[in-house]
């Protein structure tokens, strides 16, 4: 029961943080399209 329970808030600890590194990926390359267009 302990176990289901750890495995439940690692599994949603897991989610947050792709949630976040996705987000943070999206960020920067968009980031990083809008000064390559600026440079060109």
């Amino acid at each position: 029961m302990i176990v289901d329970l750890l495995a439940e808030i690692i599994a949603g600890v897991l989610r947050i943080f792709w949630a976040i590194v996705l987000y943070v990926l999206t960020l920067v390359s968009i980031l990083a399209l809008i000064l390559w267009i600026f440079t060109l």
